[in-house]
């Protein structure tokens, strides 16, 4: 039920976009929600994110950028897992790459993470490559959904993150 309310209000804040386009040429600092699974284990964990970043308007049509993003998961590291819930947390650097007049935006870089389920634990450093749809309208931008795979040590995440920024 928290997952629809959470869908409904922000198509109802892409609605009221009036370009619906992201702005180039500006700082995007936001939060919201993300989580990861992995396909290995079935382990899956949700919690919070924030990202900081900024996009320039490139020659060619291309909108090139950077991007920070963390998300710290619900669940506490050391409490009882059930085989459904694992502890994630996760600090990406990103650049971006939006063509000039699309929603989509790519992006590629480096992540590091901690994570514990029942069947896997550990931590490490790797590579992320990731889509999203990035919508905006004056001083706001929406990213309405951002997907990422995470590569680390072996181990492989799918990152999904929905979240609300203000542009600078």
């Amino acid at each position: 039920m928290k997952i629809m309310a959470i869908a409904a209000l922000l198509m109802n804040l892409a609605l009221l976009c009036d370009s619906q386009q992201a702005v180039a040429d500006s700082f995007d600092f936001g939060a919201g929600y993300g989580f990861a699974d992995s396909p290995a284990t079935g382990a899956f964990e949700g919690g919070w994110d924030v990202i900081a970043g900024y996009e320039k308007h490139a020659s060619a049509g291309w909108n090139i950028g950077a991007q920070l993003h963390y998300i710290k998961g619900w669940t506490d590291k050391n409490s009882d897992f059930i085989d459904t819930r694992m502890y994630f947390q996760s600090t990406a650097l990103y650049v971006t790459a939006r063509p000039e007049n699309w929603w989509l935006q790519f992006s590629g870089g480096l992540v590091s993470a901690e994570y514990k389920s029942l069947t896997m634990t550990g931590s490490g450093a790797g590579l992320a490559v990731g889509a999203g749809v990035v919508l905006g309208d004056g001083n706001l931008r929406l990213h309405l959904l951002d997907y990422h795979r995470y590569m680390l040590e072996g181990q492989i995440f799918n990152v999904y993150s929905i979240s609300i920024g203000v542009l600078y």
